[in-house]
């Protein structure tokens, strides 16, 4: 049995047992109840004597604190562990939805479809019950929230995602890059105050000025769906969207998917201090003033951090 190649930081705590020859057929999904780095996530877990197999901090990094083949002790449950692969996620604010940042989720996305891959789960499954489920939560075994109000909301949205990455449908347009615009203000306080609105509701957005018109964007997607996806839970929430691949006139113009690139300031869009392992980087996406960078190793590229712009230069 393998473990997950997109680890960045390894640390195995134990607080695990046999899956008594069970097969690995569920992934169950659990927020941190707080903004955590791997780091204090390892902390937090030993303290109360559990674990999870995998986890992601507030930076996007992903972490491992128990081997694949052991069942964690995560889920208040011998049930669903013993045949699970379990992943807590940081948060990005406490409280409120509890909500995760965008890079983050694309982290988890990316995590679940590599467990599914070689895990041989074919398909995801989500219908809000543990019957016609593979994708769990925390909350069908214990009286919890788990995984907040934030996270599981997006359950359907992470199997829609997955289940394009398991069936090679996520291939995206080269140099398109489609954006989701929520208004266009004469005035930059208006489109600020929209700004801080959008960021307080969980999602990454960037003030551009085009035509005289402050326009207020969030995201910047290789896959159109992706874009669209975004826009569909912007407008159920109220707000008045479109998807556009138009210029948005800022410094991403500068850049383009695909670009190898070399940090010019080890610090990624969380203010943590990065370690520099490799000669270049190549940009895997671009999300207004920010990009997600990846390392090539052993043939393969993997996700190394995300970074603003300003912060980088073509190598």
């Amino acid at each position: 049995m393998s473990n997950s190649s997109l680890v960045q930081y390894r640390r195995l705590i134990g607080n695990c047992s046999s899956r008594q020859g069970n097969k690995i057929d569920r992934i169950v999904i659990h927020h941190c109840a707080g903004v955590l780095s791997l780091e204090t996530l390892g902390n937090v877990l030993l303290r109360r004597t559990g674990s999870c197999t995998y986890g992601i901090g507030s930076d996007g990094r992903i972490g491992q604190y128990v081997d694949e083949s052991m069942r964690p002790w995560t889920t208040s449950s011998w049930e669903i562990d013993k045949r699970a692969i379990t992943i807590e996620v940081s948060n990005s604010e406490n409280g409120g939805s509890w909500p995760v940042s965008d890079y983050v989720m694309r982290r988890l996305i990316e995590l679940v479809t590599d467990i599914c891959k070689r895990n041989g789960i074919k398909k995801l499954y989500f219908d809000g019950t543990k019957a016609g489920s593979n994708l769990h939560m925390h909350k069908w075994y214990a009286s919890t929230a788990c995984p907040g109000p934030y996270l599981g909301a997006k359950f359907p949205y992470i199997v829609e995602q997955v289940n394009k990455k398991l069936a090679g449908s996520d291939t995206p347009a080269a140099d398109v890059l489609y954006r989701v615009q929520v208004g266009a203000f004469k005035e930059k306080a208006n489109a600020q105050a929209l700004e801080k609105k959008l960021k307080a509701d969980g999602y990454s957005t960037y003030l551009v000025n085009v035509g005289g018109l402050w326009k207020v964007q969030t995201g910047a997607f290789k896959i159109k769906s992706n874009a669209n996806n975004t826009a569909a839970i912007l407008k159920a929430a109220g707000y008045d969207v479109y998807v556009t691949t138009a210029s948005n006139g800022s410094s991403a113009e500068s850049f383009k998917v695909g670009d190898q690139v070399v940090p010019v300031n080890l610090v990624n869009t969380s203010g943590v201090r990065l370690t520099q392992y490799d000669n270049v980087y190549y940009i895997s996406e671009i999300n207004g003033d920010k990009a997600v960078l990846q390392a090539e190793r052993s043939g393969k590229r993997i996700t190394w951090a995300e970074m603003y712009l300003k912060d980088i230069k073509k190598a």
